[in-house]
């Protein structure tokens, strides 16, 4: 394994002690996992893949690479396009998840959210595939406060 591959791993232990202890049941439940045929057929293993994509800012066909040298299944772009397009359920409810713990913490503040107006936290991310000459992708994302439920995503 190499240093970069053991500062990953690390780094993805600590994040899945946050998440829920079932990811296979929550992500069929949520239509990002629909069979058991297939490379990938463990929840943890495609989250590994999205958050690889998504969140380490890599193309498709760089994030697939990488899985194969990290030794999480193989699958081609396209594949791994088509589970992204049906997790979005998927990682909403595992974004509530991980904000359970700061919903007291919102409720304790009270007062600053009775002013009778929608709080809403916006992200707008813009991602350009190497090679591109404009925006391939725009996702939207609106996660609305204080219950932190996401309200909108695309």
């Amino acid at each position: 394994m190499s240093d970069s591959q053991a500062v990953y791993a690390g780094q993805w232990e600590i994040l899945r002690r946050f998440l829920p202890e079932d990811l296979d049941n929550s992500a069929r439940a949520a239509g990002a996992m629909r069979r058991k045929r297939g490379r990938v057929q463990h929840g943890e293993d495609l989250l590994r893949l999205l958050l690889m994509h998504i969140a380490g800012g890599l193309s498709l066909e760089q994030t697939v690479a990488r899985a194969e040298a990290q030794g999480l299944p193989k699958l081609n772009a396209m594949a791994l396009h088509k589970r992204l397009c049906t997790s979005h359920r998927w990682l909403a409810a595992l974004t509530g998840h991980l904000l359970e713990g700061i919903r007291p913490l919102l409720r304790e503040a009270g007062d600053c959210w009775s002013f009778g107006r929608s709080v809403r936290i916006l992200d707008a991310t813009d991602i350009q595939e190497p090679g591109s000459t404009g925006v391939d992708w725009r996702i939207h994302y609106s996660l609305r406060l204080p219950e932190m439920c996401c309200d909108f995503s695309n």
